[in-house]
């Protein structure tokens, strides 16, 4: 069995990892998923996420776009990333599980006014 984790708003995919309400932790085991846990995304620190969601067996994230820093943790951790992704996500899981999730590596870039700009790389 592996376990992936997905920034989520709600129960969709959110479209910024870092801002995101909670990341969801799905469980599969061959083509079946299932949800395992949910932790909230309440005051944690963007460096320290990686390791939270490796510790709760994470071997992949799956958001709709995140920063060039985050991403490095990520791949530091050795983690699977996956961004560009959006609609439901229970339905980004299932397609994880069944090795048909379309992805694209899409970075944000943060501004001091709090703006951001995201691009594809």
């Amino acid at each position: 069995m592996k376990k992936i984790a997905i920034a989520c708003d709600g129960d969709a995919v959110s479209s910024h990892f870092g801002h995101c309400e909670q990341f969801q932790i799905y469980a599969i085991e061959g083509e079946t998923i299932q949800l395992a846990e949910t932790i909230r995304n309440e005051g944690l620190e963007h460096g320290s996420i990686p390791a939270l969601l490796a510790a709760h067996g994470a071997e992949a994230i799956i958001a709709g776009r995140m920063g060039q820093g985050a991403y490095q943790r990520f791949m530091d951790s050795h983690m699977i990333v996956k961004t560009g992704v959006s609609g439901k996500a229970l339905s980004a899981a299932q397609a994880y599980a069944n090795d048909t999730l379309e992805s694209e590596l899409v970075f944000c870039t943060h501004r001091y006014d709090e703006t951001h700009h995201c691009h594809h790389q």
